[in-house]
């Protein structure tokens, strides 16, 4: 007959109990901490493929307050292009941008014809298409009217809202001078711009982790001792009946090692009064390098001598007890 708390229900929560144990360890053991760091949102100005888990960081490209933006040549455009990378380009608030009310947050634009027109607003989030590292910039100045033929109507915008933007397209240089070269492609009906930017910033590099892999490893140590403990203290309760610190796994071991610490605490404590005694001590010296005698004693060097030896020695006697007495606490735990 089946009863509670019988050998079949012993044997079946041990049983339990350690494939749970072993399941969680062996969870833990599979588990891949680069691939979980893979997964962290990536820092601005910076992407990773997805195909290839190529990662670059591009934030060494921005230009900040005491640099000037990058200048591009249209070359047959006959306009040329001002533009900053992850970042808005420096001292536009004075600028009028055409069909653009808002002039703050501007990272490209050019000047054609007395007026100034926006390219697109700031972005810091470079991403991959294939193997292609590309930076896309929207929601600059209205696009031209296009006429029957395709062409764009000078003076003219477009009444469905379309507005401008640009495309930058990264390569990789190791053998470039300098931060970048930036380069004018092409454009389609001065609405849509290509750049070109050879920079060794866009070459694979290592991404920074918020934590190393001696972090991560010590991380699965600990969940793995925390494992061990709950674990071992469920078996030791429900298979095997314990209470206090017998509930804990192993508890003899673990009691020994405590006592051990303790006691080495202890000795070293004993032996540091000790030493602090004796200096003090000798810090007594006569007037010809001996032990003066205490005053309202009678006797010379030879009496203050053979007293500090006799306390010398029942220090020694001391401390030899002690080590006695913790050996046979040691051998009767």
């Amino acid at each position: 007959m089946w009863r509670p708390g019988g050998s079949r229900t012993s044997n079946f929560l041990a049983s339990a109990s350690t494939i749970v144990a072993a399941a969680l360890l062996i969870g833990l053991s599979q588990a891949n901490p680069l691939a979980v760091l893979s997964e962290l949102p990536d820092p601005p100005c910076s992407a990773t493929s997805n195909r290839t888990g190529t990662f670059v960081d591009l934030h060494s490209l921005i230009r900040k307050g005491h640099d000037d933006n990058y200048l591009v040549s249209g070359y047959d455009y006959n306009s040329n292009f001002t533009l900053n990378i992850c970042a808005p380009v420096l001292s536009s608030d004075n600028l009028d941008f055409h069909a653009l009310s808002d002039a703050h947050n501007i990272s490209a634009f050019y000047q054609k014809g007395g007026i100034t027109y926006s390219l697109g607003r700031a972005s810091s989030t470079p991403k991959f298409r294939g193997r292609k590292l590309i930076l896309e910039y929207t929601g600059g100045s209205l696009c031209p009217k296009l006429d029957s033929n395709g062409a764009p109507v000078d003076g003219k915008d477009n009444e469905d809202g379309y507005r401008k933007g640009a495309l930058l397209s990264f390569t990789c240089d190791r053998e470039l001078i300098g931060p970048a070269r930036v380069s004018f492609v092409g454009q389609q009906n001065e609405c849509s711009y290509w750049f070109d930017v050879r920079t060794s910033s866009a070459c694979a590099t290592v991404k920074q982790q918020p934590l190393g892999p001696v972090a991560i490893f010590g991380i699965i140590f600990l969940v793995a001792l925390l494992v061990y403990f709950i674990g071992g203290c469920f078996y030791q309760r429900t298979v095997l009946h314990a209470r206090g610190w017998r509930q804990v796994p192993h508890w003899q071991t673990w009691l020994g090692a405590l006592n051990f610490i303790w006691d080495a605490i202890r000795i070293c404590i004993f032996s540091v009064t000790t030493l602090c005694g004796r200096a003090g001590g000798r810090g007594r010296t006569g007037r010809f390098g001996g032990y003066a005698p205490a005053s309202g004693e009678g006797g010379g060097f030879g009496r203050a001598s053979f007293g500090a030896r006799a306390d010398e020695w029942a220090d020694g006697e001391d401390e030899n007890r002690l080590i006695d007495q913790l050996d046979d606490e040691w051998s009767d735990g």
